[in-house]
C-alpha cells in the first residue's frame, strides 16, 4: 500500500513540474506575441521549409496559401526550419533517429528520462514535437538577440563542432 501511494505521489508531483513548465512557456509565448504585434492574441510558429524548392521539408504552394489565409486571423511568425527537428528540444544536442525503421521518433543520448518504473532510458520524442518547441527556443533568442538565430541552430556552428569532436578524438 505504502509503494502504490509513494508512486501516485511521484507521478502528481511530476505531473504538477510539467503543468508548471507548460504554465512558464505559455506566459513566454504571450509575451512574445504582444511584443510582435499586441493587437492580436493567439500566436502561431510556422516552419519556412528546408534550403531549396526540391529539399525535405520545403513547403508545397497550398501550404504556403494556407498560411497566408491563417495570418489573416493570428500572428504567424515563420521560422527557419534549419536544425530544428535534428536537436533536441531539452539540451540542444544532435539526437538519432529512435530505431531503423522509424523516421517520426527520436532519441538523444546526452538526455535521460525516468519511467514509472523507476529505470532510466534516453530521452524520446516526436520529431515535430522537438521542432515545435526549438521553434519556440529560435523565436524567444532572436527577440532577445535583436533578431540573430541561436548559434547552435546554424550550420556554421553544428559544422565547427563536428571538426571540433574529430580533432578531439
Amino acid at each position: 500500500h505504502k509503494e502504490l501511494h509513494a508512486a501516485a505521489h511521484q507521478r502528481h508531483a511530476a505531473e504538477e513540474g510539467v503543468l508548471n513548465a507548460h504554465h512558464g512557456l505559455i506566459g513566454d509565448i504571450r509575451r512574445i506575441s504582444d511584443i510582435i504585434d499586441p493587437t492580436r492574441d493567439l500566436i502561431v510558429f510556422v516552419g519556412t521549409g528546408g534550403r531549396g524548392t526540391h529539399a525535405r521539408g520545403a513547403r508545397q504552394h497550398a501550404t504556403d496559401a494556407f498560411v497566408r489565409r491563417l495570418s489573416h486571423r493570428v500572428l504567424v511568425v515563420e521560422v527557419d526550419e534549419e536544425y530544428s527537428s535534428q536537436l533536441c528540444p531539452r539540451c540542444l544536442e544532435k539526437a538519432r533517429f529512435a530505431t531503423r525503421a522509424s523516421y517520426r521518433r527520436k532519441q538523444c543520448t546526452s538526455c535521460k528520462c525516468t519511467t514509472e518504473d523507476g529505470t532510466t532510458k534516453p530521452f524520446c520524442y516526436d520529431r515535430d514535437f522537438g521542432a515545435a518547441v526549438n521553434f519556440f527556443h529560435i523565436v524567444r533568442y532572436s527577440l532577445a538577440h535583436h533578431g540573430q538565430r541561436p548559434p547552435v541552430f546554424t550550420y556554421e556552428y553544428q559544422k565547427a563542432k563536428k571538426q571540433s569532436a574529430r580533432t578531439t578524438r
